[in-house]
């Protein structure tokens, strides 16, 4: 959000960071969560990927994908792994 604020919208970062909060009802880090979980839902549905880590880096966790499972299990119950295992079955019986 940081880089955001002073890059492009060249704004003071706790200001954003209010702002945001009062439009959206949501801390930004927990919109950018959010957004990152869905996306590698998607990754993880419409391909096949043996190695987590490549999706963690896909969605801007390259540096930590560990913490990406962890809020990966916290939005979904399941890690990355069990989630696309859980997909994958569910799409053979239909």
């Amino acid at each position: 959000m940081k880089k955001i604020a002073s890059d492009v919208l060249f704004m003071n970062v706790d200001y954003l960071s209010r702002e945001f909060l009062r439009q959206t009802g949501q801390k930004f880090t927990d919109y950018l969560t959010k957004l990152r979980i869905t996306k590698a839902k998607a990754l993880l549905k419409n391909a096949s990927y043996e190695k987590i880590y490549v999706v963690a880096e896909q969605v801007g966790f390259s540096n930590n994908p560990q913490y990406f499972v962890q809020l990966f299990k916290a939005a979904t119950g399941q890690t990355p792994k069990a989630w696309a295992k859980m997909q994958q079955a569910s799409e053979k019986e239909t």
